[in-house]
């Protein structure tokens, strides 16, 4: 369902990989996309009762403290929905992040998701300390499922550049997943051998986006 870019890795992409470590589908025309799992095979039945939209907020805000403090030891990893947990386990990775303590987050709204009960967007900003002293800010938006009496992520939008389309990532599509770590693995393979002096084991650079 999804087509996503891969970008190289960058401050934007070390959040992401920062959360996602190791352990022992991105159509941009519209964020409502972001949050199709409703429409999945064996996704939850909309319940009979309005969902606390607002509440969303709370489970981002969460995870976004988990992934500042670093040393998690289950609590973000319980945030993501059982579909983006199996993934990622599939792929011997679990959400153990490093810590980012000079980051900074600010969770501004929360929207519900047309046509989508169970689905909610929650809209953020993540700010890393750049070399020069100063703090490099993106736009991120989280989606979320109403899963087993709580809200739970699925996935995320961020935009890197205001002249591009946003990076969508899809946790619980394995595909994608598999080819991000994929992307991890070589980028930080070709940074050491730029270090080492081994050009001639790098590979010609990948241009700024992939589609697969």
């Amino acid at each position: 369902m999804f087509q996503n870019r891969l970008l190289p890795i960058s401050l934007s992409a070390a959040f992401i990989f920062s959360t996602l470590t190791g352990c022992g589908k991105s159509d941009t025309s519209s964020q409502a996309d972001l949050a199709p799992a409703a429409t999945r095979p064996g996704a939850i039945a909309s319940t009979t009762a309005p969902l606390d939209i607002n509440a969303a907020k709370d489970a981002v805000s969460q995870f976004l403290d988990a992934v500042r403090r670093g040393g998690d030891t289950g609590g973000a990893h319980a945030l993501l929905t059982k579909d983006a947990c199996a993934v990622l386990e599939g792929l011997g990775r679990s959400v153990q992040p490093i810590g980012s303590p000079a980051a900074k987050f600010v969770v501004t709204r929360s929207e519900a998701v047309e046509g989508h009960a169970n689905s909610a967007l929650v809209h953020s900003t993540w700010s890393e300390p750049t070399e020069t002293g100063t703090f490099e800010t993106f736009q991120v938006v989280w989606a979320l499922e109403w899963e087993q009496k709580a809200w739970k992520i699925s996935g995320l939008a961020m935009e890197l550049d205001p002249t591009q389309e946003p990076m969508i990532i899809d946790f619980e599509d394995h595909a994608q997943m598999a080819n991000l770590f994929r992307g991890e693995t070589e980028g930080q393979a070709n940074s050491s051998a730029v270090k080492s002096g081994n050009a001639d084991n790098v590979s010609q650079a990948p241009g700024s986006t992939a589609t697969f």
